[in-house]
């Protein structure tokens, strides 16, 4: 068994067992909440599965998200797959500077772990600033490092030659308090960025705000000459409105900007020794090994 996988499957592991906690930790609260809704008018059993089933595909996309960037990294690296960028330009010379900060996996249980003996979800988030000049200790409060674990913070700085105007004028109209989270960023030679959904059959009314994101994406980037981004879901076929609303004979998309589905997205993301069959078998596994079916099953009375 290769390095990558056994990482991976750790990680695996890691994630669905703690969701399954979380479960159990929930359950009492949303219970209560549900209490509450007088216009939910059913059988308790069928109440508790509701709530349940809610709260697990919740979840499930959160952990989901934490293992899509762990399986990034370990495909591509540490550096490639930044915790934070921060974005900044100089108009009078023509360039943009990318300043990226990143925690090496490595260093991930020294610098996130707290009493709990659990690592922060925001570990596996990915920040970008815009227009605003951060610092290390910035990075540090955004990631929720312990005390004393910003010397594990490293940091590189690429700059961007750019003449376009209506490329720093994006920039300085930049809204939504100069930061966006990206779901998955991958800084390459070329930028890849993606706007990711669990999958399955969205919700088509959604379909013009999907696009919106990842027009956002494409035109925060576009002072690279080589910029890519990604509508990708993580199982199913997507969207039949969004595969029909995205054209990429359109500005601000170009011919590699693309729909991901399923295991063409996996592809793009998996290490290498680990294929995606192999993937889906080491998630089966810790999938049952959590427990989560027989935690769902006594929460909701199920026999």
């Amino acid at each position: 068994m290769t390095n990558a996988k056994i990482l991976l499957e750790k990680f695996i592991n890691v994630q669905l067992s703690e969701m399954t906690e979380n479960i159990k930790a929930n359950f009492d609260s949303i219970m209560e909440a549900r209490k509450e809704n007088p216009f939910l008018i059913i059988d308790e059993k069928i109440n508790k599965c509701m709530g349940l089933g809610r709260s697990t595909d919740s979840q499930l996309g959160n952990r989901m998200q934490n293992i899509v960037f762990y399986a990034a990294r370990l495909k591509y690296g540490d550096e490639v797959v930044p915790n934070v960028v921060s974005i900044t330009f100089d108009e009078s010379a023509n360039e943009i500077k990318c300043t990226c900060y990143y925690i090496p996996l490595s260093k991930y249980d020294v610098a996130f772990h707290k009493e709990s003996g659990r690592i922060k979800q925001q570990a596996y988030k990915q920040t970008v600033f815009v227009n605003k000049e951060i610092t290390i200790q910035t990075v540090s409060k955004k990631l929720g490092l312990v005390d004393n674990a910003q010397k594990n913070i490293k940091k590189y700085v690429k700059t961007f030659e750019v003449k376009e105007k209506e490329t720093f004028e994006y920039l300085k109209e930049f809204k939504e308090k100069n930061r966006i989270e990206i779901d998955l960023l991958l800084f390459k030679s070329v930028i890849e960025t993606f706007e990711i959904k669990l999958g399955g059959g969205l919700d088509t009314k959604n379909a013009p705000a999907n696009i919106k994101e990842i027009s956002k994406l494409k035109e925060l980037f576009a002072f690279s000459n080589s910029n890519h981004t990604y509508f990708a879901t993580c199982y199913g076929n997507g969207s039949d409105a969004v595969d029909k609303s995205f054209n990429n004979s359109q500005k601000p998309f170009d011919e590699n900007d693309k729909i991901l589905k399923n295991k063409v997205f996996w592809d793009l993301v998996l290490p290498s020794e680990v294929p995606y069959e192999e993937f889906i078998n080491i998630y089966k596994s810790a999938f049952e090994k959590s427990g989560i079916e027989k935690t769902l099953k006594r929460l909701s009375g199920i026999k």
